[in-house]
């Protein structure tokens, strides 16, 4: 497990947070090696992970602590700006569905929905159409099941 330039530090840090340390490794590769998978969605697209983090995992878990668990790292406030402390978090699959760059509902709109849908007055498939949303999401929010209220 100990590997050349590794601190004491390093080693003990990644037998007591396994999860974290795989989420950090995954985070630098998806954005620093063109060979990865992820590397177009990220790397390619200018992502970058910051300098206090690319290289130091002790850094990282200092900074985002033990992962929640059901949880995830996500860029957060800004989906598109780099892997930073400031723009990071753990967050649930929910939480980052709704940080994706492609939403367009937000906890008011689907609040508007539930509140026109209640008159009577609006078909779903009107509601798609005015929400630009498939009505399937229409569907989801009244029913309780996207955007809980």
């Amino acid at each position: 497990m100990w590997t050349v330039g590794a601190s004491m530090g390093a080693v003990a840090a990644r037998l007591i947070a396994p999860l974290e340390y795989r989420t950090w490794q995954a985070m630098n590769n998806r954005c620093h090696n063109p060979s990865a998978t992820d590397y177009p969605s990220y790397g390619a697209r200018g992502v970058i992970v910051c300098d206090r983090w690319r290289n130091s995992f002790e850094n990282f878990l200092a900074d985002m602590g033990m992962r929640p668990q059901g949880a995830t790292l996500d860029r957060f406030p800004n989906n598109r700006g780099n892997y930073a402390p400031d723009n990071c978090r753990w967050a649930t699959r929910i939480e980052q569905s709704r940080n994706r760059a492609y939403v367009k509902l937000t906890m008011a709109k689907a609040e508007e929905i539930r509140k026109l849908w209640a008159t009577g007055n609006h078909a779903k498939s009107e509601l798609a159409k005015m929400f630009g949303v498939h009505t399937s999401h229409i569907h989801q929010i009244i029913e309780n099941k996207m955007w809980k209220t």
